[in-house]
């Protein structure tokens, strides 16, 4: 059962999750989510496209998306969307095209 009051969470390294869909459902619970770290899960457009990121909590602060194969960065308009507030966005090596 995810809290709502969850304020982190951390799945770096977990690059054997091939469905990230279950993320849907912590952003709907987890409204008190302040970091979000999904560093090298090999996150590609395919995945992302599982993941409503406009489902993402208000009260994100930080998300890391380091070392992903993120080879479109369309989907990150949705994130500005979702969460205007964002203050640290990390994208560090990762393949990002456009």
């Amino acid at each position: 059962m995810i809290s709502a009051s969850l304020e982190l969470f951390d799945i770096n390294y977990n690059e054997s999750m091939d469905d990230l869909s279950f993320l849907n459902g912590l952003f709907k619970k987890a409204t008190s989510l302040k970091k979000l770290f999904l560093d090298d899960i090999i996150l590609t457009v395919e995945k992302a496209e599982k993941v409503d990121f406009l489902l993402l909590p208000k009260t994100l602060i930080e998300l890391s998306l380091q070392y992903n194969k993120i080879t479109d960065s369309s989907f990150m308009n949705v994130i500005f969307k979702a969460v205007p507030s964002l203050e640290v966005l990390n994208l560090m090596s990762s393949d990002i095209d456009n």
